[in-house]
């Protein structure tokens, strides 16, 4: 499978040049090929002051930002959508004593086709800052009230759960797929002993009720985000991948028939680390047609890809 890089002195250039480049490909041709381009304007965001961990989200015309926010003694996982008339008040979620401030690991709010709103997000576990449970809510009145949290994963491991994706599942339910390491071993000696990190998911109906937890690749990168989309022939997740030699390049997995594909890579960057990058990939699927990005650093020099499908993710080629 072929990728098309993009290299860059600096990550805010490659991300600048790589959504444009993206979004180019995804987008109806007249509209792709008019001469005059789009007009970036920035906008002040409804989070404030003492907040991090921003997470932007689009569903059709939707788009729903959500935070952490610090300002109070507890800290709070808070939202605002963007209407014609701006960002709407920020809602609260959750806020409580447990809740894990990550910058890395971020929460998400998530509008479903129906209305509905997911969210997902992180607590501690126990006494170890590295064992956290990912926790899960609905609401069907725009974030006004939700559900009772639950856990999507059910190992009671004091291990990590976290790096959620969610997206829409049919019969007005959803889709979570997360990072777990429940085969992991915190008190590993040796690089031996630490076991794997492990990538699963989890279905919900248009109820919320869990119908199933399934594993998609039982030896991924440790701390890298995922990102999954929806296409015309059902979701796809991709996420960075990692071999018994430590390569960590991008891979795709598809919900086929009920079932997740054996994880295929989408461009094979060689990228060898032995360590998490903390880096991950971004999908995004109008249809058939789907474009991934990511970061690697397979060269010694930072690089940004992007991978294009027209059958749905089933294969990837370049621009």
């Amino acid at each position: 499978m072929k990728g098309l890089g993009l290299r860059a002195k600096g990550l805010g250039f490659a991300c600048a040049s790589l959504t444009l480049a993206v979004f180019a490909w995804l987008a109806p041709a007249p509209l792709a090929q008019q001469a005059t381009p789009f007009r970036i304007e920035p906008l002040t965001s409804p989070a404030g002051d003492d907040t991090l961990a921003p997470n932007l989200v689009t569903e059709g015309t939707r788009t729903v930002l959500s935070w952490l926010d610090t300002h109070d003694d507890l800290p709070a996982l808070k939202f605002s959508e963007r209407t014609a008339t701006g960002w709407s008040e920020p809602r609260t979620v959750i806020s409580n004593e447990s809740l894990m401030v990550n910058p890395a690991d971020v929460p998400v709010v998530r509008p479903l086709p129906g209305g509905t709103l997911v969210a997902a997000w992180l607590e501690v576990n126990s006494d170890d800052e590295e064992a956290y449970d990912l926790k899960v809510a609905r609401s069907t009145d725009s974030g006004r009230t939700w559900s009772r949290p639950v856990t999507p994963h059910h190992d009671g491991t004091k291990t990590q759960h976290g790096f959620a994706s969610i997206v829409g599942a049919s019969g007005g339910g959803f889709l979570i797929v997360w990072l777990d390491g429940r085969a992991t071993n915190p008190a590993a000696r040796t690089p031996a002993e630490a076991g794997s990190m492990t990538l699963r998911s989890a279905e919900f109906d248009a109820s919320g009720t869990e119908r199933g937890e399934s594993l998609i690749d039982a030896r991924v990168c440790d701390c890298c985000p995922l990102s999954m989309a929806a296409t015309a022939a059902g979701p796809l997740v991709v996420f960075r991948d990692r071999s018994p030699e430590e390569i960590r390049d991008i891979a795709v997995s598809r919900l086929s028939a009920g079932k997740w594909t054996a994880s295929a890579v989408v461009h094979r960057d060689g990228w060898k680390i032995e360590g998490c990058p903390v880096n991950g990939p971004s999908v995004t699927a109008d249809g058939g047609a789907v474009a991934a990005a990511w970061f690697t650093g397979a060269t010694g020099s930072g690089r940004a890809f992007a991978a294009f499908s027209k059958n749905s993710g089933v294969s990837f080629r370049s621009a």
